[in-house]
Protein backbone atom coordinates (compact mmCIF):
# COMPACT_ATOMS: atom_id res chain seq x y z
CA UNK A 1 0.00 0.00 0.00
CA UNK A 2 1.24 3.46 -0.82
CA UNK A 3 2.61 5.15 2.36
CA UNK A 4 0.58 8.27 1.61
CA UNK A 5 -2.65 6.23 1.55
CA UNK A 6 -1.68 4.59 4.85
CA UNK A 7 -1.03 8.00 6.43
CA UNK A 8 -4.53 9.01 5.38
CA UNK A 9 -6.02 5.96 7.10
CA UNK A 10 -6.12 2.94 4.77
CA UNK A 11 -3.74 0.06 5.48
CA UNK A 12 -3.24 -3.32 3.88
CA UNK A 13 -3.52 -5.02 7.28
CA UNK A 14 -6.97 -3.43 7.80
CA UNK A 15 -8.10 -4.64 4.41
CA UNK A 16 -6.79 -8.15 4.97
CA UNK A 17 -8.53 -8.33 8.35
CA UNK A 18 -11.77 -7.02 6.79
CA UNK A 19 -11.69 -9.60 4.01
CA UNK A 20 -10.79 -12.54 6.27
CA UNK A 21 -13.43 -11.57 8.83
CA UNK A 22 -16.13 -11.24 6.16
CA UNK A 23 -15.28 -14.65 4.69
CA UNK A 24 -15.15 -16.31 8.10
CA UNK A 25 -18.47 -14.79 9.16
CA UNK A 26 -20.07 -16.18 6.02
CA UNK A 27 -18.77 -19.67 6.74
CA UNK A 28 -16.03 -19.77 4.13
CA UNK A 29 -12.83 -21.27 5.50
CA UNK A 30 -9.84 -18.92 5.50
CA UNK A 31 -6.33 -20.34 5.28
CA UNK A 32 -4.39 -22.77 3.11
CA UNK A 33 -6.72 -24.77 0.92
CA UNK A 34 -6.55 -26.95 -2.13
CA UNK A 35 -9.87 -25.48 -3.32
CA UNK A 36 -8.45 -22.13 -4.33
CA UNK A 37 -7.84 -18.63 -3.05
CA UNK A 38 -9.41 -15.20 -3.19
CA UNK A 39 -7.04 -12.51 -4.43
CA UNK A 40 -7.95 -8.90 -3.65
CA UNK A 41 -5.96 -6.07 -5.20
CA UNK A 42 -6.36 -2.47 -4.09
CA UNK A 43 -4.57 0.32 -5.90
CA UNK A 44 -5.11 3.87 -4.68
CA UNK A 45 -3.27 6.97 -5.83
CA UNK A 46 -3.52 10.72 -5.76
CA UNK A 47 -4.11 12.19 -9.19
CA UNK A 48 -3.34 15.82 -9.95
CA UNK A 49 -5.96 16.91 -7.38
CA UNK A 50 -4.22 16.74 -3.96
CA UNK A 51 -7.42 16.34 -1.92
CA UNK A 52 -8.60 13.31 -3.91
CA UNK A 53 -7.77 9.62 -4.25
CA UNK A 54 -8.53 7.54 -7.30
CA UNK A 55 -8.76 3.81 -6.72
CA UNK A 56 -8.99 0.58 -8.63
CA UNK A 57 -10.14 -2.67 -7.00
CA UNK A 58 -10.09 -6.24 -8.24
CA UNK A 59 -11.14 -9.45 -6.56
CA UNK A 60 -10.69 -12.83 -8.18
CA UNK A 61 -11.01 -16.43 -7.12
CA UNK A 62 -8.24 -18.65 -8.43
CA UNK A 63 -8.41 -22.43 -8.62
CA UNK A 64 -6.05 -25.14 -9.69
CA UNK A 65 -6.81 -27.29 -12.71
CA UNK A 66 -5.38 -30.23 -14.60
CA UNK A 67 -5.68 -30.87 -18.31
CA UNK A 68 -7.76 -33.90 -19.30
CA UNK A 69 -5.32 -34.79 -22.05
CA UNK A 70 -2.37 -34.69 -19.64
CA UNK A 71 -3.18 -34.67 -15.88
CA UNK A 72 0.49 -33.96 -15.12
CA UNK A 73 -0.09 -30.42 -16.38
CA UNK A 74 -1.39 -28.40 -13.43
CA UNK A 75 -1.90 -24.68 -13.28
CA UNK A 76 -4.01 -21.92 -11.73
CA UNK A 77 -6.74 -19.85 -13.33
CA UNK A 78 -9.11 -17.14 -12.23
CA UNK A 79 -12.60 -18.67 -12.34
CA UNK A 80 -14.44 -15.63 -10.97
CA UNK A 81 -13.53 -11.96 -10.94
CA UNK A 82 -15.00 -8.54 -10.39
CA UNK A 83 -13.54 -5.07 -10.40
CA UNK A 84 -14.53 -1.56 -9.41
CA UNK A 85 -13.06 1.88 -9.20
CA UNK A 86 -13.80 5.40 -8.26
CA UNK A 87 -12.62 8.47 -6.43
CA UNK A 88 -12.89 9.65 -2.83
CA UNK A 89 -11.72 12.68 -0.94
CA UNK A 90 -8.68 12.18 1.27
CA UNK A 91 -10.87 12.62 4.36
CA UNK A 92 -13.01 9.69 3.18
CA UNK A 93 -10.29 7.23 2.19
CA UNK A 94 -11.93 4.68 4.52
CA UNK A 95 -14.78 4.48 1.98
CA UNK A 96 -12.42 2.32 -0.07
CA UNK A 97 -12.70 -0.28 2.70
CA UNK A 98 -16.46 -0.37 2.15
CA UNK A 99 -15.94 -0.80 -1.59
CA UNK A 100 -13.63 -3.76 -0.91
CA UNK A 101 -16.24 -5.28 1.41
CA UNK A 102 -18.83 -4.91 -1.37
CA UNK A 103 -16.61 -6.90 -3.75
CA UNK A 104 -16.07 -9.59 -1.12
CA UNK A 105 -19.84 -9.79 -0.56
CA UNK A 106 -20.29 -10.31 -4.30
CA UNK A 107 -17.78 -13.15 -4.14
CA UNK A 108 -19.56 -14.70 -1.15
CA UNK A 109 -22.89 -14.59 -3.00
CA UNK A 110 -21.36 -16.18 -6.09
CA UNK A 111 -19.57 -18.79 -3.98
CA UNK A 112 -22.75 -19.93 -2.25
CA UNK A 113 -24.68 -19.88 -5.50
CA UNK A 114 -22.22 -22.52 -6.77
CA UNK A 115 -21.69 -24.23 -3.39
CA UNK A 116 -25.04 -24.19 -1.56
CA UNK A 117 -24.93 -24.80 2.18
CA UNK A 118 -26.45 -28.10 3.13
Amino acid sequence: MDPEVERDGLTSSQLQTDVELRLTQSGIKVGPSSMGFLYVNVYAWKPEVPSLYAYSLRAEFNQGFMLNRNPKIYSLAATWSVSAGGTVGTARVSDIRSAVTDLVDRFINAYFEQNPKR
